[in-house]
């Protein structure tokens, strides 16, 4: 968040991405943290862990630190007796009116280490809000996983304080037993400056389709 997830993983390489060569009234330094509780926990968006089935509410924190396009972020999840560590760095580029995003980093699930590296590839269609977005991730060491992911996307504002995410997709993995549809949902409010909150569901469809509902608070800088 993951996505953010969108997520939380959403993915960060495209939430922090941005042209090397910032306009100068760009912050040359920017980040964000945040907190969320939701009602399960969907592994990298694409299956429960082992919590499934159980009462544990699931928790997590994140914080990114970016200059320019170059990010690193630290997010740490838990659901009662299980927790996860994240550590990223990610790099986003602009080229022909399209987003180009690499993210490197390591996953310490309950003690195996997970290694990624992700590749994602984005730009406006359709509509001026709308983004088209596809990805491929590798997960290595404790867990073998490769993602394939195409996804579509639509934000805007509902009013002055109110605005709305929506993202559908298609992917593949192992987790999935194959091809899966993907999907999340949220309602974000600005509830002091530089904070907001975001009501949020998301999951995906397949044979053994999962969802999960949660809420997060968010300030950026």
């Amino acid at each position: 968040m993951r996505t953010c997830a969108a997520a939380l993983f959403a993915s960060v390489s495209l939430l922090c991405a941005a042209p090397a060569f910032a306009q100068e009234s760009e912050p040359a330094v920017s980040g964000s943290i945040g907190v969320s509780i939701s009602s399960e926990w969907l592994y990298t968006d694409q299956a429960y862990n082992q919590t499934e089935g159980a009462d544990d509410l699931f928790t997590s924190v994140d914080a990114s630190l970016c200059r320019y396009s170059t990010c690193v972020s630290a997010w740490y999840g838990e659901a009662g007796p299980v927790s996860e560590l994240d550590l990223t760095i990610s790099q986003g580029f602009e080229t022909n009116g399209f987003t180009v995003g690499v993210q490197g980093g390591i996953f310490i699930v309950d003690g195996p280490e997970i290694w990624e590296a992700k590749v994602s590839v984005s730009r406006p269609f359709l509509c001026d809000s709308c983004r088209v977005s596809a990805s491929y991730e590798v997960m290595r060491g404790g867990f073998l996983e490769d993602v394939l992911k195409a996804e579509l996307s639509d934000e805007g504002a509902l009013s002055k304080d109110i605005s709305y995410d929506v993202t559908v997709g298609i992917s593949h993995s192992r987790w999935a037993d194959g091809f899966a549809v993907p999907f999340e949902a949220g309602i974000s409010r600005s509830v002091l400056e530089n904070v907001s909150a975001r009501l949020f569901v998301k999951g995906y469809l397949s044979d053994k389709s999962r969802a999960t509902v949660g809420i997060a608070l968010t300030s950026g800088f």
